[in-house]
């Protein structure tokens, strides 16, 4: 049963991956046409503009990491065991979402947007700049941390998990990357946080428990 729950949870993220992918393309077409590349890349559409500005500085590593420590400092100072939990549980979740994000995009090598002019490029092993597209890095951190901070803090799930996909988007009109990376990035984020928010004995119920909630996000 334990399988079949999985299998089918992979199914519905392999399809919905599958079904973004055909606005991979056009997205990235349409950011390029509204974007002045010289001097420097400058969206022309103001909220995109602003979108892209706050999400990339939300979304960078070493802001999250402050997210943690803040939420450490808090605990220390009013004697909160479960918010020391929290902010532990999301330094975890962040380094297992960074391990597996950082190797998916060296194994499987896809272009980055800029260097994707057509619907056909080859995707293979690479550690060259620039072939690392997917997951994206960005929106892989920012889903597990907002997971956990979610399962933690269930009142403020909705701001939480809102910023991440606000990081997400951020990324597509960035022209940093394509649709199916922020989505990719977001299951691996949310299978990280739910790992990392359970006991590390819970680990096949927090994967089978993520898979389902990924599942829910991707469709």
């Amino acid at each position: 049963a334990v399988l079949a729950q999985v299998g089918c949870s992979c199914l519905a993220i392999g399809i919905s991956l599958f079904g973004l992918t055909q606005f991979d393309l056009p997205i990235t077409k349409y950011v390029r046409s509204v974007t002045i590349h010289l001097p420097g890349e400058q969206l022309t559409v103001p909220w995109m503009a602003c979108t892209s500005n706050w999400g990339d500085w939300v979304g960078q590593g070493w802001r999250l990491v402050f997210v943690s420590l803040i939420l450490l400092a808090v605990a220390w100072v009013f004697q909160k065991p479960s918010i020391k939990n929290a902010a532990i549980q999301t330094l975890i979740a962040h380094g297992i979402a960074a391990v597996l994000a950082n190797v998916l995009k060296h194994l499987i090598g896809r272009p980055r947007p800029k260097f994707v002019h057509s619907g056909d490029w080859q995707m293979s092993f690479s550690f060259v700049s620039g072939l690392d597209s997917f997951p994206s890095g960005h929106s892989t951190a920012s889903f597990a941390v907002a997971t956990v901070l979610a399962k933690r803090f269930p009142l403020v799930s909705p701001l939480c998990l809102g910023f991440a996909l606000f990081v997400g988007i951020s990324r597509v009109l960035r022209g940093s990357h394509f649709p199916t990376d922020v989505m990719g990035g977001a299951v691996i984020g949310i299978l990280s946080g739910f790992v990392a928010a359970a006991p590390l004995r819970q680990w096949r119920t927090s994967l089978q428990e993520g898979f389902h909630y990924a599942a829910i996000a991707a469709s």
